[in-house]
């Protein structure tokens, strides 16, 4: 195993695989909508939460999702287990446009998802966070219903 973990085009794939071209819309103009979990020791607590919310970012965005989330899950459950069960893992379902000039053609959408190693940091090492000056576009200028690329 690579550490990661790639699924698209209806198989799984070792490492990183390539998922677009110069072309593919999300390339071009960021139609891409993602979430990401947490497995930790073969467990995937809240899985269903963020295959239901990929599905609403891809449909606030204008995309149709090609898989239900209920097949999201059991995929993502298939790939967790072909880690060793002391891994800890994040898992990263997304959609994304392929085609379309400047709205996405949401027939085309594709789904993908990565599977990959990653340790939490050591307890009691965490991280900080602080205000920053930047903020999020209002809701009439950008889909912030989405969890999305372009925003």
């Amino acid at each position: 195993m690579t550490g990661y973990l790639t699924f698209t085009d209806g198989r799984w794939h070792e490492g990183s695989a390539p998922l677009m071209h110069a072309a593919t819309h999300a390339a071009w103009l960021g139609s891409v909508v993602f979430d990401g979990a947490r497995s930790v020791a073969g467990l995937v607590p809240d899985l269903d939460r963020h295959c239901a919310r990929v599905l609403q970012s891809a449909r606030a965005l204008g995309l149709d999702p090609p898989l239900p989330a209920d097949e999201i899950m059991r995929l993502a459950v298939e790939g967790v287990r072909r880690f060793p069960r002391t891994a800890e893992l994040y898992i990263r379902p997304m959609v994304f446009g392929e085609t379309g000039f400047i709205i996405p053609d949401a027939a085309t959408a594709r789904f993908a998802m990565v599977i990959h190693d990653a340790p939490l940091p050591p307890r009691g090492q965490g991280f900080t966070a602080t205000p920053v000056q930047q903020r999020r576009p209002l809701p009439m200028t950008a889909p912030t219903d989405a969890k999305a690329s372009c925003c």
